[in-house]
């Protein structure tokens, strides 16, 4: 893992350039910081996904109504990843605190935007496209970045739902993790919830993603799921 003073070594203007600028998505930006580093420190650029490494908590929100109201996600970020997006934040020896994460935040979620936040929902076998994340931000505990955030049901209703989250273009590998990684709070005592992690995550280059056709959601097969089921 790159350390506080590898870092330093990167030229400043650089650093802000790939971890701040507004024409790349963030992860990707992360990925082209990382084959930097690896040439700086005399190994071989490595250009294989995924990139990132994201345990997340998922939590599906029902209102008084007992209808769904809202996605509420939490991802952990590993800590490479973490080190690179906080280098420069924070005050002294202190971490870096939720204001000064906040551009992070929205850099965060502005990358994930065209890609509906990774997040695919189907409701009674339709699918449903949620609405703008709401209550976004990043906290830095334990020396890794968590981001939190909930994505609302545009309208309610009743029935049996599914959650599938996944990076399509891979950069991103989700898995859930943990006893704790699903909840249901507010919903009926009728309704149940069950998830799973379909495959483990492996490694594959760029010119694999190159050979794709567009339609291909070869991707999917990473995805991590849960189902709702209400009797």
């Amino acid at each position: 893992m790159a350390t506080q003073a590898e870092l330093e070594r990167l030229p400043e203007r650089l650093m802000k350039r790939l971890l701040f600028g507004r024409e790349h998505s963030v992860f990707r930006m992360y990925a082209a910081l990382f084959g930097l580093m690896l040439g700086l420190f005399g190994a071989e650029p490595a250009f294989a996904h995924p990139h990132v490494f994201v345990r997340i908590k998922v939590e599906v929100r029902y209102g008084a109504d007992g209808l769904p109201g809202a996605i509420h996600q939490t991802w952990i970020f590993d800590e490479m990843f973490s080190a690179f997006q906080t280098y420069g934040l924070g005050t002294g020896n202190a971490p870096p605190t939720r204001e000064q994460l906040a551009p992070v935040a929205a850099k965060f979620m502005d990358s994930m935007k065209l890609d509906d936040y990774f997040t695919r929902v189907n409701v009674n076998n339709k699918d449903v496209r949620l609405g703008a994340p709401k209550d976004a931000f990043l906290e830095f505990t334990d020396g890794v970045l968590r981001l939190q955030f909930e994505l609302p049901f545009p309208q309610a209703e009743p029935g049996d739902l599914s959650v599938t989250i996944y990076d399509p273009v891979y950069y991103v590998a989700l898995t859930l993790s943990g006893e704790d990684a699903t909840r249901l709070t507010g919903a009926p005592a009728s309704c149940s919830i069950a998830a799973s992690n379909a495959q483990e995550p492996k490694a594959v280059d760029e010119s694999f993603f190159q050979s794709l056709k567009p339609d291909q959601d070869w991707a999917r097969q990473f995805a991590s799921t849960l189902n709702v089921v209400c009797r």
